[in-house]
């Protein structure tokens, strides 16, 4: 049930930034931040959202980042070897690959971080611009029970 409830306030969520739609409920409680990740930092990049156990996360990562001279230009999914793909971490956590496109329940609790996986990130250039949204279980409305007819 929990699986099926992130998936439909997923789909909602991601309709409105590809097709403009209204979402009928608003609530304040939904957290939304872009955050720029850049290919030459080593360090994680914090979202300064605070993710609880339960939350439902959306991750949509925009952009291209160089990544030395044999990888060259990729997503945020990254190349074939893992190089230039965008990874999370919450709290002190273990990171964990996200990539262009992602939505979970988390069962961490902690700040969102996000890095660009790399080995050397000296010889990098580019960014990934990355909307995360934040919506904790109580942002979700009551459902209305429909019985098949």
């Amino acid at each position: 049930m929990r699986k099926s409830l992130a998936i439909c306030v997923t789909l909602i969520v991601i309709s409105t930034f590809f097709f403009g739609a209204n979402i009928a409920w608003t609530n304040d409680k939904i957290e939304h931040k872009t955050v720029i990740v850049a290919s030459t930092n080593d360090e994680w990049t914090s979202t300064k959202l605070r993710i609880m156990e339960g939350d439902i996360i959306v991750i949509i990562a925009a952009g291209t980042v160089r990544v030395g001279e044999w990888t060259g230009d990729v997503d945020a999914d990254g190349a074939s070897n893992g190089d230039g793909a965008l990874y999370g971490k919450i709290g002190v956590g273990a990171g964990f690959l996200v990539g262009a496109k992602n939505v979970w329940v988390s069962d961490n609790e902690g700040t969102l971080k996000l890095k660009i996986r790399d080995g050397v990130y000296s010889d990098n250039s580019g960014n990934f611009e990355v909307r995360v949204i934040r919506i904790p279980p109580e942002a979700i409305p009551d459902s209305e029970i429909v019985e098949a007819d």
